[in-house]
């Protein structure tokens, strides 16, 4: 169970990644509200999303390794959740950005409870 959700957490950021450098209007527009390219910094961002994938992918294939990568990912998925929950809330930010966001949600909790939990006391962190 614990490869599947790594690797589907992957394939999940890949995705956006891909869809967001590759449909940066369309994907802007869907995400937050807005129908222009991204700035630099966005861009950096949607790499760093990307990149974390890869991360996510790579602990699923190695259970039994990676454990910072998963407990700062699911922070930071976490931090995502929130963030785009308080906007949508507030009317900055579309229905799609929310959706992503409970979809982030749901994978922070379970890569924290992976990590603190689940992976027991000899697990390595790198």
């Amino acid at each position: 169970m614990w490869q599947a959700l790594f690797l589907l957490g992957g394939c999940w950021n890949i995705v956006i990644c891909l869809v967001g450098m590759l449909r940066e209007k369309r994907f802007n527009s869907f995400l937050a509200g807005k129908h222009q390219r991204y700035t630099a910094t966005e861009k950096v961002l949607m790499i760093f999303v990307g990149v974390f994938g890869i991360a996510y992918a790579l602990s699923g294939l190695y259970l039994n390794r990676f454990h910072a990568t998963l407990l700062v990912g699911g922070l930071l998925k976490l931090v995502v959740f929130v963030q785009f929950t308080v906007e949508y809330f507030t009317g900055k930010r579309p229905l799609g950005g929310f959706v992503v966001g409970i979809g982030d949600g749901i994978q922070g909790v379970l890569f924290v409870y992976f990590v603190l939990i689940a992976a027991g006391p000899g697990a390595s962190w790198f």
